[in-house]
């Protein structure tokens, strides 16, 4: 059964390969099993301008770059399979043709970035407190 909604599933790997688009870009193919909502694929580019984000996704899936190598999930397909994931699917247009794209949910928030966030909401919190110089009426 393949998926066929939007929304945001939990599932868990199938299979997974290293592909090349037909543009010459690589990317990690990822088969994710959501149960009763479907199967979807998952792509993960590695272009120069996604390698940040690529690395996030991976990891996510259970592949720690550094410990594991990409020609690793080339020889064996079914090497992150049973990795439980977490994915988005959103309807996406490409070059006028609408379907459904499917990407991994990667948890990006870290204790330091959350610490520059308090910083920055405690300003705010100071900058609120003042009077206003100049009422704008």
């Amino acid at each position: 059964m393949s998926g066929e909604k939007e929304g945001t599933f939990k599932g868990v790997i199938k299979e997974n390969d290293v592909r090349a688009a037909g543009t010459g870009t690589e990317f990690v193919y990822l088969l994710v099993d959501c149960g009763d909502d479907g199967s979807y694929p998952v792509q993960i580019w590695l272009s120069r301008k996604a390698l940040g984000m690529a690395k996030g996704q991976l990891k996510a899936a259970g592949f720690v770059v550094g410990e594991h190598s990409l020609v690793e999930l080339r020889a064996n397909k079914e090497k992150l399979k049973g990795n439980a994931v977490t994915i988005e699917v959103n309807n996406e247009t490409y070059k006028g043709t609408e379907s459904l794209k499917a990407r991994l949910v990667m948890n990006s928030v870290t204790k330091k970035g959350l610490e520059a966030l308090d910083v920055l909401l405690k300003q705010d919190e100071e900058a609120l407190d003042q009077p206003e110089d100049d009422i704008p009426f």
